[in-house]
């Protein structure tokens, strides 16, 4: 028994998919220098950092790891916590 599948006409694949790549593109490059201002922590002011890694996005939200010039520790942070560093 043969089953036939119902395929999406190539040029809307296609669309949909362009769609999905520029949805999940990242603001900050890697290398680039950012300012991180933490939306929870008083402890923490604003920091200047370097974007390390871009990660996945997880839920919606475009994730980085970045590494402040001041401490010696790596940190996941979220997109929105980010500025270019000539933003002060």
């Amino acid at each position: 028994m043969h089953y036939l599948r119902a395929r999406a006409p190539p040029n809307e694949a296609l669309s949909s998919r362009i769609k999905e790549v520029h949805m999940a593109s990242h603001k900050y490059k890697v290398g680039q220098n950012v300012r991180y201002r933490p939306t929870r922590s008083a402890l923490v002011g604003a920091q200047e950092c370097k974007i390390i890694r871009q990660l996945p996005v997880e839920d919606g939200i475009h994730l980085y790891r970045v590494k402040c010039f001041t401490e010696n520790v790596e940190r996941v942070v979220k997109e929105g916590e980010l500025a270019p560093a000539h933003l002060k």
